[in-house]
């Protein structure tokens, strides 16, 4: 390591912040999950609740998984639509 390089400092210091982010981001995932990855057990009281057959309260729990996934393949078109990240065919970004 060279002089300059060992006064070369960061003037930012990192005050934790990043974390609450991490964790955030960590508690957000997991409450996603859980809702998604658990409606079987809703499902017994949603056909208690609304009386109707499995094959019509079935659609709730479709419904909400085509959401999510619709909602991924969107989110990644309007990402390789900005540049903003690279998308793994190896296809890049026009210049």
């Amino acid at each position: 390591m060279t002089n300059k390089q060992r006064k070369m400092k960061p003037t930012v210091r990192d005050r934790g912040y990043a974390w609450v982010i991490v964790v955030a981001a960590f508690l957000l995932q997991a409450i996603n999950g859980g809702v998604r990855f658990s409606y079987g057990l809703y499902f017994v009281e949603f056909l208690n609740e609304f009386n109707k057959g499995k094959g019509q309260t079935a659609w709730v729990g479709s419904i909400m998984q085509s959401v999510f996934n619709l909602e991924g393949a969107s989110v990644q078109q309007v990402e390789s639509g900005l540049c903003m990240s690279r998308i793994p065919s190896g296809m890049r970004c026009r210049e």
